[in-house]
Parts: structure tokens; C-alpha cells; sequence
């Protein structure tokens, strides 16, 4: 994922062409995460559980020989850096142990706590490694530095918290409440799954017609009001179209649309040669907190269930609207006006001047 977005953003320079680009891409996105619950929901009630993994095996060939064709050669002339493999490792151990540790404090406490020690002590190593010890580091620390990169992955972050665990949680609802079979379940997420497509295509247009910034405020107010109205009404027991279908397709547009003003941001202010580094970086950072926000809810929905099957899923939804109204409250706050700056600021690769 994070390479797909690397390629856009090195491709297409142009402020409009980036923009428009970045919008096809979260379209894209957005068509595969309502078409997922409808496909999971035949493999599922048709075939059995295991599909749903089985069937990323011939995908993922179809991928491999589609890049191999279609996908540029890297320039003979462009010499190749090494790669940084101790801080990759620490920092892949280190988002392993820490979403692992999420989801078992719902079981253990013991096991949790011991798992999120683990995983902070290997990011603390990846940051000290990148800061001091690696020559080449796979993240130069000084990125953080340049205000659109910092502000804009704090703000995915925290919309990725909110969002991501949205789609596996109404499946789940559908299924324990109104007792859906995972077919029909699928299929009741297609109208989010729409909205969803609607917000990712026409935030490009609507991020140039009002600035990155405020676009990235008004969407996740969207999703905001949408993910709130779904929690009141999940809690009342509303009907499907009510509690689910019309606050779905509220949140959907929303936080859909949200993503494409923050990549435009997050990506630019540093130099054309670091575009990669700045794509490679929000999208590890947007994979992370979509991670860490499912297992954080879900271990919620589990814990809060003897107290009724509805009341988990209220709270987990108001937290997840907590999480995109604080994100778009720093989007306000914290993001620059223009996504744009006339001067980019270059990146110091090197440990000495990072330190």
C-alpha cells in the first residue's frame, strides 16, 4: 500500500494532477472496501471462512505479474540505496507487538501489558536507531520537522482510529443484532460502501475548490455526524434502514472523502525527491492506526457484550467519532493554510545533522 501511493506522488508533480490523482486512488480504495464485506459475505456463507484468506493468493499473483508488466523499470542511471534493514525490522516487531497487545487486553491483561512494553521498547530502538546508529535510515527523523508531513500524519492517524475498524463492526452488528447471515450482512454495508465511493471521487474536485485544509475540516465533521447518529441510534435499536443505512452513508462520504485532503497535504513542502519517503511514511502511518483502531474497538464490542449486544457498538462508535471530530479539530488547528509552500524544505538523511 504505502508503495502504490510513493508511485502517484513521484509521478505527478502538478498541484491539480496530484490532487486529481490522489482522489482516483482513495476512489479506488473506497470500491474495494464496500465491494470486501459483499465478497467476505458469499466466501463466507458459500464456500467457508477460510476463502476469505484463500482467495488473496490468486489475487496477489495477478498483482505480482500486472506490476511486472505495466509498472516502469527503475532507471540504470538512478543508483540504489541501501536498504535499512535493522530499523526495518524494529519498526515492523515494534507495530506487530503493539497491535497484538490491543487486541489481548480483552483476555489477559498480563499478556497485553508485557506485548505493549515489548512493542514500545522496539519503536523506541527503531526512533534511537534512526537518530544515531544508521547510516542510511528508513525514516530520517528530520521529516517530522516539515509541518505538513507532521501535522498531516497526525491527523490520518487519528482519522484512521475512527474510521478503519467502521466497515468490520456494522458487519458484525448486522450479524449479532438484527441476525443477518454474512451474505446478506455484506450486502447491507453496500450503501456506505457507495457513499464511500461518492466522498473518495469527488474530493479531489472538492479539495481544489476549497483549499485542503478546510476540505479536510468539513469532511470529517461529516464523518463525525455520521459516526455519532449511527452510535445514538444503534443504542434506541432502530431499524436497519434508520440506525444503519442512513448514518452509514453520512460517515461513509465523510471520512472517505477526509482522506484525500490529508494525503495532498501530508505529501507535500519537502523537496520532489523525498515524495516517496513522505507517501511511504502516511500510508505505513494510515495502515497502523487502521490497525490498532480495530483491535482497540473490537476488544470494546468483546469486553462491553454482557451488558447487551447493542451497548458495545454504541461505545465503540462514539469513540470513533471522538476520534475523527479530534481530527479534524487538529486539521483546523494545526495544518497549513496551503498544502503548497513556494519553498520546500529538504530532508537531511544524514545522522549527524538529524541528531
Amino acid at each position: 500500500m504505502p508503495v502504490t501511493l510513493s508511485l502517484l506522488t513521484t509521478t505527478f508533480t502538478d498541484r491539480s494532477a496530484r490532487t486529481r490523482a490522489l482522489g482516483t486512488w482513495s476512489a479506488v480504495g473506497a470500491v474495494a472496501a464496500a465491494a470486501g464485506p459483499v465478497i467476505g459475505g458469499v466466501l463466507t456463507q458459500w464456500f467457508g471462512w477460510r476463502w476469505v484468506f484463500l482467495i488473496s493468493l490468486p489475487l496477489g499473483a495477478l498483482v505480482l505479474a500486472v506490476s511486472y508488466v505495466k509498472l516502469p523499470r527503475l532507471d540504470p542511471g538512478v543508483p540504489r540505496t541501501r536498504l535499512d534493514v535493522w530499523g526495518a525490522t524494529l519498526a515492523t516487531g515494534g507495530l506487530v507487538a503493539t497491535v497484538y497487545a490491543v487486541m489481548s487486553f480483552g483476555s489477559s491483561a498480563w499478556i497485553g501489558g508485557a506485548l505493549l512494553v515489548t512493542g514500545v521498547a522496539l519503536l523506541g530502538l527503531f526512533t534511537a536507531h534512526q537518530a544515531r546508529w544508521s547510516t542510511n535510515p528508513l525514516l530520517p527523523l528530520s521529516v517530522f520537522r516539515v509541518r505538513t508531513v507532521s501535522g498531516g500524519n497526525v491527523v490520518m492517524f487519528l482519522l484512521g482510529l475512527g474510521f478503519f475498524a467502521s466497515p468490520i463492526l456494522i458487519s458484525l452488528y448486522l450479524q449479532d443484532v438484527y441476525g443477518f447471515s454474512p451474505l446478506r450482512a455484506g450486502l447491507g454495508f453496500l450503501p456506505v460502501g457507495a457513499a464511500m465511493f461518492a466522498g473518495a471521487q469527488s474530493a479531489g474536485r472538492l479539495t481544489l475548490f476549497f483549499g485542503a485544509r478546510r476540505a479536510a475540516v468539513i469532511f470529517c465533521v461529516i464523518g463525525t455526524v455520521g459516526l455519532a447518529a449511527m452510535a445514538v441510534l444503534l443504542g434506541a435499536g432502530g431499524s436497519y434502514v434508520v440506525a444503519v443505512a442512513i448514518p452509514g452513508v453520512v460517515l461513509g462520504f465523510g471520512t472517505a472523502a477526509a482522506f484525500t485532503p490529508i494525503t495532498v497535504i501530508a505529501t507535500s513542502g519537502v523537496l520532489p525527491s523525498q515524495n516517496g519517503l513522505a507517501a511511504g511514511l502516511l500510508n505505513t502511518v494510515r495502515q497502523a492506526s487502521g490497525a490498532v483502531g480495530l483491535a482497540a474497538l473490537s476488544t470494546v464490542v468483546t469486553v462491553l457484550r454482557p451488558a447487551g449486544l447493542t451497548y458495545g457498538y454504541s461505545v465503540a462508535f462514539v469513540s470513533s467519532a471522538g476520534c475523527v471530530a479530534v481530527a479534524g479539530l487538529v486539521a483546523a488547528v494545526v495544518l497549513p493554510q496551503t498544502s503548497y509552500p513556494t519553498k520546500a524544505l529538504p530532508i537531511d538523511e544524514s545522522p549527524e545533522k538529524v541528531r
